[in-house]
């Protein structure tokens, strides 16, 4: 971070060009209406994520999205950020994604984790359920890590479906 240089109207333009995925509300409204806890974990920064979610019509109050990344602001027009979801990460990870998973999941409760990146891998070490793709994807393939390929989050609800379901069954027993 030290050698990137943006201005915050800079960084605003560029930001207005980034897409989130088209199934994202979707899936979105499903953790919403089920009662699913739907965690947003970054080692990105959460003014970023708040801009790109409120450009794309995402209301993270209205779905019940709680949002654990990196923090950034421009104080007298220069950029300043810290690491409040670290925990003395031991892989050095800015948001240290085993660590929220930990701290957030509820007993009883199976952490499923849907990722596409680098700092995915440590979580996909830990989460019960995987679904990734991109650069995540080939890393549990070579690490033998049991997961579902995606490349849309509209394919990954109705294994969500499935695994809420089994979730449910078990408590009723």
């Amino acid at each position: 971070m030290a050698c990137t240089r943006v201005s915050e109207i800079e960084l605003a333009q560029f930001l207005r060009e980034i897409q989130i995925d088209s199934g994202f509300l979707e899936l979105g409204l499903w953790a919403r209406d089920s009662g699913v806890p739907l965690i947003v974990f970054s080692d990105g920064f959460d003014s970023i994520i708040d801009r790109v979610f409120a450009a794309s019509r995402v209301d993270v109050r209205d779905l019940g999205i709680r949002i654990f990344a990196s923090h950034l602001e421009f104080k007298s027009g220069v950029p300043s950020w810290n690491f409040p979801y670290a925990f003395g990460c031991a892989h050095g990870c800015g948001t240290c994604k085993p660590e929220i998973i930990r701290r957030s999941l509820a007993p009883g409760a199976v952490s499923v984790l849907i990722g596409d990146g680098r700092s995915d891998r440590f979580a996909a070490e830990c989460a019960d359920e995987v679904f990734a793709k991109g650069w995540l994807h080939t890393y549990c393939a070579d690490a033998a890590i049991p997961y579902q390929p995606f490349s849309n989050l509209s394919d990954v609800l109705p294994h969500l479906g499935a695994i809420h379901e089994s979730v449910l069954s078990r408590k009723a027993l």
